[in-house]
């Protein structure tokens, strides 16, 4: 039996250990067979030794790193990547499904005629066929489709953020370390850096770190002030299933489910949801679920730690006194 190589590839040019590179990593080493099977993670930028060493205490075999100190872009980070799968080729490359880790997935696959999954929920390694299998929602998220590359010797993803768990492991290896040299000639740059500026943007609410979330369903439309206003009090994000966006109940970037964002609070408190397969992906990495609803059949039950048949605007005016 082969050994397998697996990329994970950073999509940052100095913080490359962020936490869903760490989780990505963890999937990328859940699917080694065997101690032969290598994990490694690609870096492309300045050289920061911190992250570095965050990246094999979290499990990662080798580093395999191209120093970039001349101006960071997407087109650079491109190249440095297909020039490493020139030298030497993966089985399968993880990407985060970032806007870097979707562009640069995309280029790839056209170059190197790579089969690619986008944002998926999962991936498998099928012994039977000798293949990965990469699992995402399909049919307007109705259902889960089980994807295997045919034909292709490359296979590529992106995962989303907060589906995996990221874990520090103690496996006692030593760190290996390899440095990947390129030098982008003058006549293949296409851009031209003139000035760089650090933005000064408006303090906003980190949804994926917060403590205690709020999820709004279509039911909760005449009771948003209520809720935002309990939410204020209890320190909590509100946030809604992509019913609640079309109804311009929130906005989009607080949509949670496949088609939106994954999060992880302490505590979800779940109002007028449903529970429909592709939304639950994006609550189920939550440590206690707490689900009101008026209907007693309601699917979200299922999956929650504590249930509450009644209506969302009654439990909230409880929870305001």
């Amino acid at each position: 039996m082969r050994n397998k190589k697996i990329w994970i590839i950073s999509d940052q040019d100095k913080r490359y250990a962020t936490e869903h590179l760490l989780q990505i990593l963890h999937k990328g080493i859940e699917l080694r067979r065997n101690d032969k099977d290598e994990v490694s993670v690609i870096c492309v930028g300045m050289s920061r030794e911190d992250q570095f060493e965050k990246l094999f205490q979290y499990g990662a075999d080798r580093i395999i790193f191209c120093e970039q100190n001349e101006g960071y872009s997407i087109s650079l980070y491109v190249k440095c990547i297909e020039a490493m799968l020139q030298d030497k080729m993966p089985d399968v490359i993880l990407f985060p499904a970032s806007i870097t880790g979707r562009q640069t997935a995309a280029i790839l696959s056209v170059r190197f005629g790579a089969g690619l999954t986008a944002c998926c929920t999962d991936v498998q390694y099928d012994n039977e066929v000798d293949r990965y299998v990469f699992i995402r929602p399909a049919m307007s998220e109705s259902v889960l489709a089980k994807i295997t590359c045919i034909n292709k010797n490359l296979q590529m993803c992106t995962i989303k953020e907060n589906i995996f768990d990221s874990e520090f492991v103690t496996n006692g290896k030593s760190y290996n370390m390899e440095y990947f040299p390129y030098i982008e000639k003058k006549s293949e740059k296409n851009i031209e850096v003139l000035e760089r500026k650090a933005l000064n943007l408006k303090e906003r609410v980190d949804i994926k770190s917060a403590k205690i979330v709020f999820v709004v369903g279509r039911g909760m439309k005449n009771s948003m002030d209520l809720c935002k206003s309990v939410a204020r009090q209890y320190g909590a994000v509100v946030v809604g299933t992509k019913a609640a966006v079309e109804e311009k109940m929130i906005q989009e970037n607080h949509q949670i489910g496949q088609s939106g964002i994954s999060i992880s609070p302490d505590i979800c408190v779940a109002f007028g949801v449903s529970g429909a397969t592709q939304h639950m992906v994006g609550i189920k990495g939550a440590q206690l679920i707490i689900a009101v609803n008026t209907d007693k059949n309601a699917p979200i039950f299922q999956y929650s730690d504590y249930i509450i048949v009644d209506k969302g605007e009654n439990v909230l005016t409880e929870l305001a006194q």
